[in-house]
């Protein structure tokens, strides 16, 4: 087969029947898929051309066995070799949706679970991840759709200063229901390649708080995660810097929106961001978003009466030699500490009614190792609040 003939195959841009569309579609590549739709650790799919703008949908469930239950499984989407945001998944039925930034006449998809299990020991003896119900690639749902999105009261969003085919006007404002648990509301948006404009600024901010802002380049994407802290009504604020017209319109917006959703985020990924799913917020930098540090960490918490302190467990990089970390609690700084290898260290700093500000110092960093070209002292691998 030459290569005119491989790139020509027609491929799927959805499947969802088993083993119907694994047999009937020969253009399909896969592999780590079982014929009835289960799948273990890892998985890949060469499907259909996808453009960008166009959305990936995810869907299945997590087999209810305990594991999934309490403490759920990791889930990696790559979408042509590039690895999108880490979602962590209970037991029972998901949606995952993720925005394509580049166009490709063969579109990859591979997919990474963190663990598997074994669902049905007496009857099956397959270790698994998740059941496919649907992987596909389309085009971005009408907005206003999202509006009928409801918490278990039926109490639904109320949005304004976004269009129903997704444009974004100066400022828009989401007002939230309030839910039972931490939810976290994902949004994606275009700066057009076409705007008059190099780049536009956006921020975004919870019951006046800022969450997020920063300033989007002329023909690129950007996400934007919103936190909901459960208990009440939340009120979510986009303003942006700038607004140019629209082609052939009179209408003159800032960013269009791609596509909106919630996200199940990581403990790693909650905490790298300054989020407790209790719903309390506090301010952290120097951590990415996998918890890895550069020498110095800081942290900010608020004034609470909700918590007496907060639990910060780190661990070292695996060097031959131990690592020195400084410890400051509002500039007052503590005994330091010796990070040991393969030992998790658990610092406590108490809270209370005022501020209080944290900074964690290390002199050394490793380099961690290919493919990772980074270097970094040591990891955070939690923070808590008692």
């Amino acid at each position: 087969m030459t290569d005119e003939q491989y790139q020509s195959l027609p491929r799927p841009t959805k499947i969802s029947v088993f083993p119907r569309d694994l047999l009937v579609n020969k253009g399909l590549e896969y592999s780590g898929v079982y014929e009835d739709g289960w799948i273990g650790t890892d998985a890949y799919f060469k499907m259909g051309p996808s453009h960008t703008g166009q959305v990936l949908y995810f869907k299945g469930y997590i087999p209810d066995v305990p594991r999934f239950e309490k403490q759920g499984v990791d889930a990696t989407i790559s979408i042509n070799e590039k690895p999108t945001e880490v979602v962590n998944l209970k037991a029972g039925r998901f949606e995952i949706a993720r925005l394509i930034k580049e166009s490709a006449k063969i579109t990859s998809i591979s997919l990474h679970f963190s663990d598997s299990q074994v669902y049905a020991s007496d009857q099956d003896k397959r270790s698994m991840s998740a059941f496919v119900d649907e992987i596909s690639i389309n085009d971005i749902p009408d907005f206003a759709s999202f509006r009928s999105v409801a918490n278990s009261s039926g109490e639904h969003f109320a949005v304004t200063g976004i269009d129903d085919d997704g444009w974004i006007a100066q400022s828009a404002e989401f007002r939230a229901p309030a839910f039972e648990g931490f939810k976290v509301l994902k949004l994606d948006v275009e700066m057009p390649g076409w705007a008059p404009i190099p780049s536009n600024d956006l921020r975004i901010s919870v019951d006046g708080r800022t969450v997020q802002a920063e300033s989007v380049p002329r023909q690129t994407f950007a996400s934007i995660y919103v936190p909901l802290p459960p208990g009440a009504q939340r009120l979510v604020h986009l303003d942006a810097s700038s607004i140019f017209p629209l082609p052939h319109e009179t209408r003159q917006r800032s960013f269009a929106l791609k596509n909106i959703s919630f996200e199940n985020l990581s403990p790693t990924d909650l905490f790298a961001r300054g989020w407790h799913k209790s719903g309390y917020l506090f301010g952290i930098h120097g951590a990415d978003t996998d918890g890895w540090v550069d020498r110095r960490l800081e942290l900010r918490f608020p004034a609470t009466q909700q918590f007496r302190e907060a639990i910060v467990e780190v661990v070292r990089f695996p060097s031959k030699e131990d690592l020195r970390l400084d410890v400051s609690t509002n500039g007052r700084r503590a005994l330091p500490r010796t990070l040991g290898l393969e030992r998790t260290e658990t610092i406590r700093i108490p809270l209370g009614p005022g501020e209080t500000t944290a900074t964690l110092s290390a002199e050394r960093t490793f380099p961690l190792g290919a493919p990772d070209t980074r270097l970094r002292s040591y990891r955070v691998v939690n923070i808590d609040f008692d």
